[in-house]
This record gives C-alpha cells, structure tokens and sequence, in this order.
C-alpha cells in the first residue's frame, strides 16, 4: 500500500441534517393530522398514493444529498479520487500519464465570469467552487478535482513530486 502524502474527503453537507429530515417530517404530520381532523376532509386513494410517491421521492433526493462525498488522496501511486455515489471504485490517474497539473484558486463568484469559463471542457469532481488541482493527461483528458485545503494541497503535490521523483520540469506550474 502507497503512503499518501495528502488525503481530504468533501461532503454535499458539512454536517448530516438529521435536524432537516426530521422538521420535514414534524411539518407533514401536523399538516396531514390539521387536514384529518378539518370538518371537510375526504380521503382519496390517488391524493395518497400522489403524496406517498412525492414523500418517497424528496426523502430519496435528501439521501442522495447525504451521501454525495469527494475523497481525494495523493500518493507514489498517482492522483486518487472517488466521488461517491457515483464511483464505486477510486481512480486513478498515475504519474506517468499526467502531460501538466496545477493548482487553481479562484474565488466563488468571479468562477462565473466570462474569462474563467474556458474550463467548461473538463470532468470536474468539486464541492468547493474552483479551488483544487487541473490535470491533464497525456491522452489529453482534462479533469478538476476540488479541494478546501488548496495551501495543504499545493504542498503535497511539490512534496510528493519531488520526493519521489515523479514528474519532469515543465509539466507543472507549482510555486
């Protein structure tokens, strides 16, 4: 197993919104309980079985949410990342196959500006904006992986790029 020099992991949600979940569902029973108890309330089996498919649906959306992760390691292997739900391995992309990389820190709303919008040809993996690192690969892939530790990621990729020897002069821009 590789040492890994820098290892982050990202959620959707800083914290698990538990509390959200459960006022969510307090409000539907006084709402459903308050339309019980109404002198004109008449059950329908469409009006619930339509109630049933949106309760299913949004708890099915805040899970999704819950879950939705970024883990980001570096080590001698290469670039580690696996956004789950939708990696269920990690990948990753070797020193070797890696042409240029380099550390992107640009504040939250001028990444909506015109000039920054010529990344809208890469994969990106981010929760933090477009902070974190560029790669590009030697098949020419282009891939932005986020990150909210971009000074502890910087040091890492010079740590580990010249630890172990791994890529040559001009394939990065790291200061």
């Amino acid at each position: 197993m590789a040492k890994k020099v820098f290892k982050e992991k990202q959620q959707f949600f800083s914290f698990k919104p538990i509390w959200v979940i459960a006022s969510f569902m307090l409000l539907l029973g006084i709402t459903l309980l308050r339309l019980y108890y109404s002198p004109s309330f008449k059950v329908q089996v469409q009006d619930l079985f339509l109630g049933a498919i949106a309760l299913i649906l949004c708890l099915a959306f805040i899970w999704f949410l819950m879950h939705l992760s970024l883990k980001t390691s570096i080590s001698e292997k290469g670039i580690e990342y696996k956004m789950m739900p939708f990696h269920h391995n990690k990948r990753i992309i070797p020193w070797d196959e890696i042409s240029f990389i380099r550390i992107v820190s640009i504040p939250r709303m001028a990444s909506w500006q015109k000039s920054y919008n010529h990344y809208l040809l890469q994969k990106k993996f981010t929760f933090s904006g477009r902070n974190g690192m560029s790669v590009e690969t030697s098949w020419g892939e282009r891939i932005f992986i986020g990150s909210g530790k971009v000074d502890e990621l910087q040091k890492a990729l010079k740590k580990a790029i010249k630890h172990y020897k791994l890529m040559e002069e001009g394939k990065t821009d790291l200061q």
